[in-house]
């Protein structure tokens, strides 16, 4: 299941009891992202597996209304329960960096939802699927534009996926609730109800060789100027 937590510009911090009602209904890890105001870079911190420590964290930053952030609570259901797979995540195809808990980035995303077909034992299917689709680089230098964003929306089976650049925020995916200016990407932000959570077992993320989900063939889109790539292995 998963929650993301949205917060824009001008629209007030979530408040305690709301972030401890995510985490304790998604109780497998969580993190947030935030714009750096100085150069327009995004701060990732995460792999929070108490929400002490998670919620210490976030008033050390001192963020106010002025700052635009993403929060991320996690239930897992592909990959393990861990910190390294805890969200956000930068855009990148590197694996390390996909692992990273604390990193500084240009673009960023996070997930809640559930991929078909991605994800492995080790590597969950938002891991799998920001290296093999969003860290591609047609898509990662276009992901504003609205055919990009349709393709990308279309392939991610229902999901939601909220993403930070230098600009702003995208929010991909239906069932976005909005609730005094804050969007969550489900309704566990309300009400405390029955969770799943696997063992955190960390010995699942000794060295080993990672393994990609097979490109998917599809027929180009045809007239689309921003692109202008015939791309006959696609990734959507």
């Amino acid at each position: 299941m998963c929650i993301i937590v949205v917060k824009k510009k001008n629209i007030k911090m979530p408040k305690k009891e709301i972030l401890e009602t995510c985490f304790t209904n998604n109780p497998d890890g969580a993190g947030f992202m935030y714009r750096l105001p100085h150069n327009n870079l995004i701060k990732i911190q995460k792999g929070f597996m108490k929400f002490d420590d998670f919620y210490k964290a976030l008033q050390e930053k001192k963020l106010n209304r002025r700052d635009e952030v993403i929060l991320h609570f996690r239930i897992a259901t592909s990959g393990t329960t861990c910190p390294v797979c805890t969200h956000p995540f930068p855009i990148s195809s590197d694996i390390e960096s996909l692992k990273a808990t604390e990193c500084i980035t240009s673009q960023a995303v996070a997930h809640n939802g559930i991929i078909q077909e991605y994800g492995t034992k080790k590597l969950s299917d938002t891991m799998m699927f920001i290296r093999e689709v969003l860290a591609n680089d047609i898509v990662m230098n276009n992901l504003r534009d609205d055919t990009v964003k349709e393709l990308v929306s279309r392939s991610i089976n229902g999901s939601r996926l909220a993403i930070m650049d230098y600009k702003g925020i995208i929010l991909l995916g239906t069932g976005w609730v909005d609730k005094r200016g804050i969007m969550y990407s489900n309704e566990t932000f309300e009400s405390r109800s029955f969770v799943y959570s696997r063992h955190y077992d960390s010995s699942l993320w000794d060295d080993e060789e990672y393994q990609t989900k097979p490109e998917i063939d599809v027929e180009s889109y045809e007239g689309y100027e921003g692109l202008n790539y015939n791309i006959k292995r696609s990734y959507f």
